[in-house]
């Protein structure tokens, strides 16, 4: 899995992702930059991870999927969060607020 920061591009064009995973078989997703800057790209190996959700978000992708330790592991459910946050403190704040939320109602207690 690879989670980058600053992706500093709108549009991520495949040939690009391919290019810096080195081979075809994987999956992304990329939120772009916006007025403030930013842009966030999470990828990973289909062989490996199988993403069945996603919330993205101002400054966070979330992505829950099954994470396969060997050829004969059925899987382990995990929820990765890629986050960019904002400068500002009160901002931060908020944008914890709302991933702690998002756990909240999906998983009860975190």
């Amino acid at each position: 899995m690879l989670l980058v920061q600053e992706t500093k591009l709108s549009n991520l064009a495949a040939t690009k992702c391919f290019s810096l995973w080195g081979k075809n078989d994987i999956t992304w997703i990329h939120r772009g930059i916006d007025k403030e800057g930013g842009g966030i790209l999470t990828m990973w190996d289909n062989k490996v991870f199988s993403c069945f959700g996603s919330v993205e978000g101002k400054g966070f992708i979330l992505i829950e999927g099954w994470y396969k330790s060997g050829e004969s592991d059925s899987g382990v459910k995990v929820i990765v969060v890629n986050v960019y946050p904002p400068c500002s403190i009160r901002e931060k704040e908020q944008l914890l607020k709302e991933i702690e939320g998002l756990l909240v109602n999906a998983y009860g207690s975190i």
